[in-house]
């Protein structure tokens, strides 16, 4: 092992080998995929476990004496931090069920297109491809490059794939493979002179960059809370733009899921659900705000300062080139690792967990791993509870997992 990190200039009063790690309950000691499910604190799950207690004590109570009050004050409460009028954004589980709520609400004519990018979250591309066997649409695909050094040179595919037929345009504002930023508000400005909708997915922008969904005027926008808000899971948001809400319905509907009624009562009953990871959104965004003297803003600066301080140790130590420029990059980034082989006993399992079961095996933690192209990638994270000499034991690992798997 080299020498440990060097000392870093402070960030919002800090330096990046101070962390808040004392907030988390984790079964690891290093954590570098807050992506993927993200982490809740523990004053946040003491503060879940409570509502919990009482709306179990009686759930009848619960719907019938003001429950869906409380609710709709978590919505509004979302809404603001996330720049949206309270008239235009709807609770969901997830992304998923956000992207699935707009898909499969429109309606198609022959010949409309929907492009995506490559750069689209994995499991997109199979129920994109079977709305569009039931639908009647076309899927576009445009090909962005993993090594890219401006964001013209992520529009500059897209608008190549529009046609007179694009319909809707499904772009990332932060990609789930790359951890690419895309430029969305140029993009939802150069598809909408086109006459193209776009359905953003924002699974990974709430929380870890600043949002305002009334300036940025996509017409469909969908967010997850549980990632980097670090909200308890089943909680995400829909946006969408008011000329565009009359035929957007619930994924999952009751009998509030009809054009009689409006955007927003349409998706306040979906039937009997776990009602508490919405009603913890306020609790989450005010804990996390509080945690970092600088609020929200010191918690921005602070993650990316420490991912893009995080990219350059782990390129300097193990010789890698960052395959994008530093504004676009939040609080996570990915590296393309080289030629990379692995046994024919490991090739029966997905990319991701050829490297993440390795990572475990040999050091105690894990990474997240994709293929991208003919590129091995690893994808990494930075949160609160991260500091930069973290990455160092990281570097030791990927050190050893490229030396046992060169080509």
């Amino acid at each position: 092992m080299t020498s440990p990190a060097k000392p870093s200039e402070p960030v919002c009063g800090f330096d990046l080998e101070h962390s808040w790690t004392e907030a988390w309950d984790f079964s690891r000691p290093l954590n570098f995929n807050h992506g993927s499910m993200g982490f809740t604190p523990r004053v946040v799950l003491a503060r879940q476990e409570e509502i919990s207690r009482r709306i179990n004590a009686g759930r009848e109570e619960f719907v019938r004496e003001g429950g869906f009050s409380q609710l709709d004050d978590a919505r509004k409460a979302l809404a603001a931090f996330v720049g949206a009028d309270e008239n235009n954004l709807v609770l969901t589980a997830n992304v998923t069920e956000s992207i699935n709520s707009v898909l499969k609400s429109l309606t198609f004519a022959p010949g409309d297109e929907v492009l995506v990018t490559n750069h689209i979250y994995v499991n997109y591309p199979a129920l994109i491809d079977e709305c569009a066997r039931r639908q009647g649409f076309q899927v576009v695909k445009a090909e962005i490059p993993y090594r890219l050094k401006a964001e013209d040179d992520v529009i500059a595919p897209i608008m190549a794939g529009v046609t007179a037929a694009t319909r809707l345009a499904i772009v990332d504002h932060i990609s789930s493979p790359t951890a690419m930023i895309f430029p969305v508000a140029r993009l939802v400005k150069a598809l909408g002179e086109k006459g193209v909708d776009c359905f953003i997915d924002g699974a990974h922008a709430p929380g870890q960059v600043d949002i305002d969904l009334e300036i940025l005027g996509a017409a469909y926008y969908g967010g997850n809370n549980h990632k980097w808000l670090c909200a308890p899971l089943s909680s995400g948001f829909l946006y969408v733009r008011p000329d565009r809400q009359a035929e957007i319905m619930p994924a999952v509907g009751s009998g509030y899921a009809t054009a009689a009624h409006d955007f927003i009562t349409r998706f306040s009953w979906q039937g009997v659900i776990d009602f508490v990871p919405r009603l913890m959104i306020p609790d989450t965004l005010r804990a996390m705000h509080d945690m970092h003297p600088a609020g929200w803003d010191g918690i921005y600066r602070r993650n990316h300062a420490l991912a893009a301080a995080a990219r350059r140790l782990l390129c300097e130590r193990l010789g890698l080139a960052a395959p994008v420029p530093e504004n676009m990059i939040g609080s996570m980034f990915t590296l393309p690792l080289g030629p990379i082989q692995f046994p024919p006993e490991e090739m029966e399992k997905s990319p991701l967990h050829r490297g993440y079961d390795a990572l475990v095996k040999s050091h105690g933690f894990g990474a997240i791993f994709s293929q991208f192209g003919d590129d091995y990638i690893v994808r990494v994270t930075a949160h609160l509870y991260n500091k930069l000499s973290d990455y160092e034991a990281l570097a030791d690992a990927l050190a050893a997992f490229i030396k046992d798997h060169q080509s």
